[in-house]
């Protein structure tokens, strides 16, 4: 049976030096376990695909292993064996996304006070937490603030800013972060090798680009990736089967496409942009161009070709009007050639801090929106949606969902926008992200993804 688990289950790390990333919290937990004073209640908040769970698993591991050494569970006695197979009676997992009432939590409470049927610790994982009602958060402050000394509560959450300030003080609150192109690659190497994964390295690179730091989402187009080839993974067929789920999806078949909720909801916007024609007619030319790209003395022309042809599917062509021959019986004198002139490109518009103003902002954003598509067409993407204002002479970009924000507020895209606005002439100018969302946020998000 462990062999038909998805790649991600089987590879949940089982001791802490398996954990990738996430070395701040990582350390800091392991210390506590080692001195024998684990706390009481735990807060992990960050992206999905992070190590939230995993990192919930191994503490409650370590504090029940029968043989634990430095803080490291022994991953061998019957405690750790028992946890691994998910029959660890004093470990319970509670989805709050479908237990968000009060009387799940007090169920629960009711529960806190019985002592470990095995281990030293009962551990509570409440995953998504942020789904919890707000009575079923008042009904767990109490045992929050007073927990009973075998117990610690493991609280886990993509959407930090949903909890009561309440709960989060009650907690050892720990952020998550998304892990670094570097530690994505270097797993997933890993794990090619022990698996024995045939794949190119260009297949690698965009499964790693298009992980965005989650290690779980990275595992889960690898495999989408092996399901769909029959042999080694290429460049090729890392494209295509993105293509081929979104016919699936096009055609109403969307249960055939193993995505999450959200993705496939900014794909059903992707898929509202291209007909059914265009659409058979990408995969059809990327298709063809397959043994185009292996020969060519430029590999990635063939696709690009494909590419720049696809953003035309749907506009119809218009007639070339062929200009008439010239009448060679008539003789024409010679043209004198035209003098060469330099052309010198305009010098960029400035705009100082101390002018940046409302009255400049639909100026500054189309030049900075410009600029910065030219760079990186997914963030000019997302600026494209967002709303801009001007407070105390910074530039605020309002987007219209956390997603949005996360992914401008990446450091590589925050060193981009800075460049950029350099660029533009605005120079000093700090920009700050926020959400503010919109009446139809999710279209927002999907029109995002439309540059695919």
């Amino acid at each position: 049976m462990a062999e038909n688990k998805a790649l991600y289950r089987r590879w949940r790390p089982q001791v802490f030096a398996d954990l990738v990333g996430q070395h701040h919290v990582k350390q800091t937990i392991l210390n506590a376990i080692k001195a024998g004073q684990p706390s009481h209640a735990y807060l992990f908040a960050g992206p999905r695909g992070t190590g939230k769970t995993s990192m919930a698993r191994l503490l409650a591991k370590a504090v029940n292993c029968l043989d634990q050494k430095e803080g490291e569970p022994c991953d061998k006695c019957a405690n750790c064996v028992a946890l691994a197979n998910g029959q660890m009676m004093d470990v319970i997992e509670i989805d709050a996304a479908s237990h968000t009432g009060v009387d799940d939590v007090r169920n629960l409470i009711e529960k806190v006070g019985f002592s470990p049927a095995i281990g030293k610790y009962k551990v509570y994982v409440i995953d998504e937490v942020h789904m919890l009602s707000k009575s079923a958060f008042n009904a767990l402050l109490k045992t929050l603030e007073e927990p009973p000394a075998h117990a610690i509560f493991v609280l886990a959450t993509t959407e930090v800013h949903k909890l009561l300030p309440t709960v989060v003080s009650r907690c050892q609150y720990f952020d998550f972060h998304y892990l670094s192109y570097e530690e994505v690659a270097e797993q997933l190497k890993k794990i090619i090798q022990q698996e024995k994964i045939a794949i190119s390295d260009d297949a690698l690179q965009i499964i790693v680009s298009n992980s965005e730091g989650s290690l779980r989402d990275a595992l889960s187009i690898l495999e989408q990736a092996m399901s769909f080839s029959d042999g080694k993974i290429d460049q090729g067929k890392v494209w295509l089967n993105y293509l081929r789920e979104l016919l699936m999806i096009k055609l109403g078949n969307d249960d055939l496409v193993r995505r999450s909720v959200d993705e496939k909801k900014i794909m059903q916007g992707q898929a509202q942009k291209i007909s059914v024609n265009g659409l058979v007619n990408l995969l059809q030319s990327l298709v063809g161009s397959m043994n185009s790209y292996k020969v060519a003395s430029l590999p990635q022309l063939a696709l690009e070709l494909v590419v720049a042809k696809s953003c035309y599917a749907d506009v119809p062509s218009t007639p070339i009007v062929e200009p008439k021959k010239p009448d060679e019986t008539k003789v024409s004198p010679p043209i004198a050639p035209a003098p060469v002139v330099a052309v010198v490109p305009p010098p960029p518009k400035v705009f100082p801090q101390s002018v940046l103003t409302t009255a400049k902002l639909a100026e500054i954003k189309q030049v900075l929106i410009e600029s910065v598509s030219l760079a990186s067409p997914s963030v000019g993407a997302v600026l494209k949606t967002s709303q801009m204002a001007v407070k105390d002479g910074k530039l605020q970009i309002k987007v219209p969902s956390k997603f949005l924000q996360e992914t401008l507020d990446k450091p590589s895209n925050r060193i981009l926008l800075a460049q950029c606005l350099v660029q533009v002439g605005a120079e000093g100018v700090e920009a700050e992200c926020a959400v503010e969302a919109a009446p139809d946020a999710v279209n927002e998000v999907a029109g995002v993804f439309g540059i695919m």
